[in-house]
């Protein structure tokens, strides 16, 4: 299982609350729609940024099952549809591919 983290920065003319409702809402939506896709988790964050450290707004973790299918999910045009809406409310990201080890899992 292969993940790519994206960690993300709202634009300066956004407020909190409406980079919120652009990324938990319709972003999601064209997110569902990559095929390929085995898990989508959206981190936001509250607290913890550095002094004269970039600010971050999130963490954004997406599975996929393997490499092949991942290289098709970031070559499809539903892809795509998710980089251009994120062009509309993200100053910058960046991104990394990870392969996950479950050291603990988390309590149910």
């Amino acid at each position: 299982m292969l993940k790519r983290i994206s960690i993300i920065a709202r634009k300066d003319s956004l407020s909190e609350a409406e980079f919120l409702r652009s990324w938990h809402g319709q972003h999601v939506e064209l997110v569902r729609q990559v095929p390929g896709i085995c898990g989508y988790v959206q981190n936001a964050v509250v607290s913890g940024n550095l002094d004269n450290q970039p600010t971050i707004d999130g963490i954004a973790e997406m599975w996929f099952e393997s490499e092949d299918t991942l290289n098709k999910a970031l070559g499809s045009v539903e892809w795509q549809s998710v980089v251009a809406d994120g062009r509309t409310f993200l100053a910058r990201s960046q991104n990394f591919i990870v392969n996950e080890v479950i050291a603990i899992p988390p309590a149910q």
